[in-house]
């Protein structure tokens, strides 16, 4: 790791000593919100309250409408979220397969739509290849 500030070209990030700080080239990402430090990167999550999130679950009333990805923990109290635009953070996706909330695990995303009755099926993104999910966040959910 250097120390100092690096710009991605390829990603068009900033870092300050290997911790994203902004994304120039990279529409939809947010200043830092205050976060447990249970959130992990690629988690999505919901505004828990004024500047704060948490992970998003489609099961859990109070745990949604999820409203982005975390993209980045400049450390373990805070969180840069990703709202739109590729995200290549995964290693598992389905390509062309649609990503919703999971119902399952907090701030999962799965490629089934919940079937729970009081889950919400809500759109994510969809995978754009196995790394790459493209988010697209739907905040027309459905409960079901």
């Amino acid at each position: 790791m250097s120390d100092g500030f690096i710009f991605d070209n390829t990603n068009g990030d900033i870092s300050w000593n290997g911790v994203m700080i902004a994304a120039v080239g990279i529409t939809g990402l947010s200043q830092p919100y205050n976060c447990p430090t249970g959130v992990n990167v690629g988690d999505a999550v919901y505004e828990s309250a004024t500047d704060t999130v948490d992970q998003a679950r489609a099961d859990v009333p109070a745990d949604r409408p999820v409203i982005g990805i975390v993209r980045s923990k400049p450390d373990t109290t805070h969180a840069v979220v990703q709202y739109v635009g590729e995200c290549p953070l995964y290693s598992t996706l389905t390509p062309g397969a649609t990503y919703y909330l999971s119902d399952t695990a907090p701030g999962a995303i799965t490629d089934v739509a919940p079937t729970a009755v009081g889950s919400i099926v809500q759109e994510v993104g969809f995978a754009r290849n196995a790394t790459t999910l493209v988010i697209s966040i739907d905040r027309n959910f459905v409960q079901l």
